[in-house]
């Protein structure tokens, strides 16, 4: 099991397309408990990375990756709740003024879907 920080969730992140998610709201005190320890950095922005580095106290160091979430895996989402402008880079500063949520996906087990659908 791998905890994955990043600023976006996708459907291409899924390793499966039969895969049941859980989609959490989080406090920033969850965010800073579940991030304390061991995680990978998804996050493909400087200004980003610095945002939540200075919401949590946590180091984020920027990494564009891909991330293939599978069972058993957690990814903590730092949302922006409005859309950025085309081309527009910002700074720490003003991507900190923008309203967010934290958000935790959590890849559930197979059987999880069977219990819902009851296959």
């Amino acid at each position: 099991m791998s905890l994955f920080i990043s600023n976006a969730f996708s459907v291409a992140m899924l390793n499966s397309t039969d895969t049941c998610v859980r989609f959490q709201e989080i406090t920033l005190s969850k965010v800073k408990e579940l991030i304390g320890g061991s995680f990978v950095s998804a996050v493909g922005h400087q200004a980003t990375a610095d945002v939540i580095a200075m919401l949590t106290g946590v180091e984020v160091p920027v990494n564009r990756v891909s991330v293939s979430l599978k069972e058993g895996d957690q990814l903590v989402v730092f949302q922006l709740l409005s859309r950025l402008p085309e081309g527009v880079i910002l700074t720490a500063e003003e991507v900190q003024k923008i309203p967010h949520k934290w958000y935790l996906v959590t890849i559930l087990p197979d059987y999880t879907l069977e219990a819902v659908y009851h296959w």
